[in-house]
């Protein structure tokens, strides 16, 4: 009898492994299953408020028991399954979508962070017009919720084999309002918390960068609306 090796590239949490390098390939990134760590930074900035989101080499946010991250760019509960967050992407285009949709998820977090902070509580000293300035933090933050959820169903369905690449163009003319509204986080988060405000001014960097880079590969030109 002849006993055949079969050789099995999928390993733990389904990524696939390479033996040469003793090495998982996450789609965007590389990660030491040695250390537990991405070999490249995460091209997200952290959020600011969690601690662990401020290590861009981190894998799984430091726990790899319970969360996994099949994109290299988001953690998520290893059994959601790709429906839970649309994260899974198996093209360049599908993973600069959702690349842009965390920037977006990220600094909505941060406004809605200030915003909170900004809501008036009995017995507290206030800070003089907070009120105005948590309205238009919570509509920009609103925006960039819906534009993140957006851009991950868009990611889902390319990768799907629908839309076609001029139609992922034609809908990222949003990405200037999406802009528009990190500006206003940038500025309102200036006024109250200053170190937060440099975090956010670099989502506009990113933001920007994968606009280009969707852009380059889908072979269209961006018009912001």
């Amino acid at each position: 009898r002849v006993s055949e090796q079969v050789h099995q590239p999928f390993r733990y949490a389904g990524y696939r492994y390479e033996d040469g390098f003793d090495l998982y390939y996450l789609r965007a990134r590389w990660m030491d299953p040695n250390t537990g760590r991405f070999l490249s930074r995460d091209p997200l900035r952290g959020d600011g408020v969690g601690l662990v989101s401020l290590n861009r080499y981190a894998y799984a946010e430091g726990s790899p028991a319970t969360l996994s991250d099949p994109s290299g760019l988001s953690s998520r509960e290893p059994n959601a399954g790709p429906a839970a967050d649309c994260a899974g992407c198996s093209s360049w285009i599908g993973c600069q979508l959702k690349l842009a949709a965390g920037v977006c998820d990220a600094v909505a977090g941060v406004a809605e962070n200030v915003a909170e902070f900004l809501r008036p509580r009995p017995f507290l000293p206030t800070i003089p017009g907070q009120e105005k300035l948590r309205s238009p933090l919570l509509s920009a933050s609103r925006y960039l919720r819906q534009f993140a959820t957006d851009l991950r169903v868009l990611a889902c369905s390319y990768d799907g084999g629908w839309p076609t690449p001029q139609e992922v163009c034609d809908r990222l003319g949003n990405i200037g309002l999406a802009i528009t509204a990190i500006g206003v986080v940038v500025t309102i988060v200036g006024l109250v918390e200053p170190s937060k405000a440099l975090t956010v001014a670099g989502a506009v960097t990113t933001l920007t960068g994968a606009a280009v880079t969707l852009a380059t590969t889908a072979k269209c030109k961006l018009v912001p609306r």
